[in-house]
């Protein structure tokens, strides 16, 4: 562990000094310490196909760069020191395929700070180049190129540093690295102002829009999934100071904005007549020559569509456009380059060129924002996303990746934050670790399992370190025995049952679990606050009776409790459900891609007094484990149909309670249930199987508003025929069981 936050931190620092010190990127003493950075921990890494599935987003444009690049300079197009590209993008690979960045917490621990302090750098070199050399552009220590070339790439590079800032100022764990946030945000913002660099404010502006989709997407899908994590949790709404702090860095970073209207209003009020110029013959202006250099571009890629003009050919290209007049012979070209890095890799490298561009910068950006709306290293992920939205930004205005720094601080920056958010990097256990088995059909309590002896708790309560798990049941004689052995490497085993009068019960009794039988039915949400009232353990897995514990689920959760510390800031995980129609696995639909809730802190969650479509409440961060809950949620058409009435008789119920309902309502609602269902969400995949449950939750839909708007004596009628039907059932009067 301690060679692992040494790893981290090296490569932080290392990562600050390349973008904070000149000519620090061609130090072959820097490459080499990298390298055996990444050599020491290489010893540790998990396997490399896993490693590659969670990594391909950046594998891939790696690879395919540094091909495109070696097989250009085998044909002579390029010079031999041409292949430090090729070097860099191993370096990359090395760091996405080692140990290195396999726990994400640790880029909030070292990078984000390091950012932090790097954008308050940079604007006091840029504030002393400004107000103190008198340069009207600063370029920070990149220098100055060509027409403010310099300037261009520091800009890029303050952006990043005050995006990277914005994320400990919303979602900082401590006080102080929320201050430094904020500080660094608008220290960034400021040198970017300084700099006039209109494409590092895009780059700004396509970040935050991702983010604010992201985190709209986001609250969307959990309000309709009916699992937000709490008022407090950050999975669910965000505490009111947070978004205090939210809307007063916007608002800091507009003040800082405004206070260079001066420097920024001109240079984007100048580019309509920059533009009419460029319209009229004259290409003697910052936006005509990207104009021009676009089009030279673009011509190339004509003329050369799948092997283009080589990576060091654009000026070739240029002269060769001027002597077939494509190109006026008096045309000002101040560039080797068309500015612009999807234009350079097309021109470059033809067709593949482009393909290996666009999958560098926008691969990993919409791996980053699957991973942030699944909940996989959430801060880490959306990290991943803010730093490729804004890189994809840059690169439509400018060239980056033929500049060592840039290319370097990409590519290692990517890598590292595609590796740290994946999957693996929080819930993969150790290969070939295995569901602990308990006696045969014996499930007594497993204490050396995941105890951790007793642990005291924010609150000063003193609880044991286990796991307990929390089942309701009712009639479940047919399939409680599966669900109890599945989770047989428990401390504790808690079944709460509602009257059953079947063999439940004595099931239950048989195998180990500690049984009680309440007198009535108060609803699904109380009763599993019934039950959780009955665990003893520090930690809480609640499960169904319908429901079982997969072998790599079971071995990812004994993993993640074994590290939990005393004061864990997770205090919950969702689950991966793989839910069954009649022995059928449905994976797409309404039921497919579905997590639940369902393991947390005992101190830190409690179910919704909901009597159905119950929601757990948990007051901290949560993550989402790996492994798959087995759900087999119906035996046959009847118990579907059963099970359908069921829950939209009871959903009907609170409609009435609350004034709502209607034929008219009940129809919209199931048409759109059954289109989402099966068309958005693809339930036609599944066939006939897919088809049955759209209708039937479209009927379910239907009949819950329908039945709603019923008059009070048909309701009673109602109640008394399902009643009637189902005397074992929650419509009954005097019901104890669930449905």
């Amino acid at each position: 562990m301690l060679l692992v936050n040494v790893a981290h931190g090296l490569l932080a620092l290392y990562l600050l000094t390349l973008l904070a010190v000149p000519k620090v990127q061609t130090s072959l003493v820097a490459l080499t310490c990298l390298l055996a950075i990444i050599g020491g921990q290489w010893l540790k890494a998990p396997p490399l196909g896993r490693r590659l599935r969670e990594g391909w987003a950046m594998a891939v444009p790696l690879v395919g760069y540094a091909t495109l690049f070696a097989v250009q300079i085998e044909m002579g197009w390029l010079r031999w020191r041409d292949w430090d590209q090729v070097l860099i993008c191993a370096l990359g690979l090395g760091v996405l395929l080692s140990n290195l960045p396999a726990r994400g917490p640790a880029v909030h621990r070292w990078l984000l700070p390091a950012a932090a302090l790097g954008a308050v750098g940079a604007l006091g070199l840029a504030s002393w180049q400004y107000f103190q050399l008198g340069i009207p552009r600063p370029h920070g220590h990149l220098g100055a190129g060509v027409v403010g070339s310099g300037a261009l790439k520091y800009g890029d590079l303050s952006a990043v540093l005050a995006l990277f800032s914005l994320q400990l100022v919303l979602r900082g764990p401590q006080v102080w690295r929320r201050v430094l946030g904020g500080v660094g945000f608008m220290a960034g913002l400021g040198a970017v102002a300084l700099t006039q660099a209109r494409g590092a404010l895009l780059g700004v502006a396509l970040a935050l829009a991702v983010l604010g989709l992201l985190w709209w997407l986001r609250r969307r899908t959990q309000s309709s999934a009916g699992t937000e994590s709490g008022r407090n949790g950050r999975e669910g709404r965000r505490p009111w100071w947070r978004q205090r702090q939210a809307v007063l860095a916007a608002v800091l970073g507009v003040v800082v904005l405004a206070g260079a209207t001066d420097y920024m209003g001109a240079r984007f009020a100048d580019i309509g007549p920059q533009y009419e110029r460029f319209q009229a013959g004259d290409n003697n202006s910052e936006v005509g020559q990207r104009l021009a250099l676009w089009g030279i571009a673009l011509r190339a890629a004509r003329h050369a569509p799948f092997t283009g003009v080589g990576f060091d050919g654009f000026g070739a290209e240029t002269q060769r456009q001027r002597d077939t007049g494509e190109l006026a012979r008096d045309a000002l070209v101040l560039y080797q380059g068309p500015h612009n890095e999807y234009l350079a890799g097309l021109s470059a490298a033809g067709i593949p060129g482009l393909i290996v561009i666009v999958l560098f910068f926008w691969a990993p950006l919409v791996v980053g924002c699957r991973r942030f709306l699944r909940g996989q290293q959430t801060e880490t992920a959306l990290t991943l996303v803010l730093f490729t939205a804004s890189y994809a930004a840059f690169t439509m205005t400018d060239s980056l990746l033929d500049r060592q720094i840039s290319l370097l601080a990409y590519v290692l920056l990517a890598s590292w934050l595609m590796s740290a958010s994946g999957p693996g990097a929080a819930a993969a256990g150790p290969a070939g670790m295995g569901r602990p088995k308990g006696g045969a059909g014996n499930v007594a309590p497993n204490v050396a399992a995941v105890s951790a002896g007793t642990v005291t708790t924010a609150d000063g309560l003193s609880v044991p370190g286990g796991l307990s798990v929390a089942i309701i049941a009712c009639n479940e004689a047919h399939r409680i025995a599966r669900c109890l052995q599945s989770v047989s490497f428990a401390d504790q085993i808690v079944v709460l049952d509602s009257g059953s009068t079947d063999d439940t019960v004595a099931i239950a009794r048989g195998l180990g679990a500690d049984v009680e039988v309440t007198p009535d039915w108060p609803g699904f949400g109380p009763q599993k606050n019934r039950a959780l009232a009955r665990c003893r353990y520090r930690w809480v897995l609640s499960i169904d009776a319908d429901e079982q514990v997969s072998d790599a689920l079971a071995a990812e959760i004994l993993r993640v409790l074994r590290e939990a510390p005393a004061e864990a800031t997770v205090a919950g995980y969702w689950l991966r459900r793989s839910s069954r129609y009649c022995g059928q696995v449905i994976r797409h639909g309404l039921w497919g891609n579905d997590r639940v809730l369902r393991l947390f802190e005992r101190q830190r969650g409690r179910f919704t007094d909901a009597r159905v479509h119950e929601s757990l409440v948990c007051d901290g961060e949560t993550r989402v484990l790996e492994g798959i809950l087995v759900h087999d949620s119906v035996d046959s058409p009847e118990d579907a149909r059963s099970k359908a009435r069921r829950y939209a008789f009871l959903g009907a119920e609170a409609l009435r309670a609350r004034g709502r309902g209607g034929s008219l309502q009940g129809g919209v609602h199931a048409g759109w249930s059954f289109v989402r269902g099966y068309l958005l969400r693809a339930g036609f995949l599944d066939g006939r199987f897919g088809l049955t449950l759209a209708r039937l939750n479209a009927a379910g839909t239907f009949w819950k508003y329908h039945w709603a708007a019923l008059p009070e004596a048909k309701w009673e009628q109602l109640r008394a025929s399902l009643s009637a039907s189902e005397p074992n059932s929650p419509f009954a009067p005097n019901a104890r069981s669930s449905p």
